[in-house]
């Protein structure tokens, strides 16, 4: 999919794209779109979803506003990619589930997405969540996990300048680590200037 724009569609799963194999989607636009799993899109069962130079915003759906990704799927925003100002129950931005992972590289962003848990990133279930090269998690919201919510043997890992920065929620700011989760900074990743009553950077339970 390529200068391409999806708006305004409502679905039970992937309100604006169900993928399941593999896509890119680059130069487009994918908002405003309705769903209870995946508004925007639907990443699904060993998919493989690459989004470049692209906008995925103003969708709202109870799991996974902006993206969910689930079941052994892979998530790979590169250029300066968007993931903003969506909405959800949990996983503003994206929802991460079942072995799958989250990458972000070259300045690609999910700012501004509001949740009731994980406000930028919900994960779980051994799943992962990597920032790289000046890539950050900014200015989310939630109850619980502001930046990212990761449990259940998940991990999130910040590399060369990537920043989980300026979120806010009641416990966990930043992020929020449980059950044999694991955060791991290197190369100057940075987790700063978040807010929350308990654990403003990281609140971390039973993880490492």
């Amino acid at each position: 999919l390529r200068d391409s724009i999806v708006s305004e569609n409502i679905a039970d799963y992937g309100g604006g794209i169900l993928n399941k194999g593999k896509a890119t989607i680059s130069d487009s636009s994918i908002s405003g779109n309705y769903a209870i799993y995946g508004a925007g899109i639907y990443n699904f069962d060993h998919g493989e979803l690459s989004i470049g130079d692209s906008y995925i915003g103003g969708n709202i759906a109870e799991y996974g506003g902006g993206i969910f990704n689930s079941l052994y799927s892979s998530l790979n925003l590169f250029g300066t990619s968007f993931i903003s100002d969506n909405g959800a129950t949990v996983g503003g931005g994206v929802y991460n589930f079942g072995h799958s992972t989250v990458s972000l590289g070259n300045s690609s962003h999910i700012s501004g997405n509001d949740a009731t848990v994980g406000g930028g990133v919900y994960s779980s279930d051994a799943s992962s969540v990597t920032l790289d090269n000046h890539s950050d998690i900014t200015n989310n919201k939630a109850l619980f996990g502001g930046g990212i919510y990761s449990s259940n043997y998940s991990s999130v890992s910040l590399f060369d300048k990537s920043k989980v920065k300026n979120n806010a929620a009641t416990l966990g700011g930043g992020i929020l680590s449980e059950s044999d989760g694991q955060v791991m900074l290197d190369g100057d990743g940075e987790i700063s200037e978040n807010l929350a009553e308990s654990g403003a950077g990281i609140f971390s339970f039973d993880s490492s």
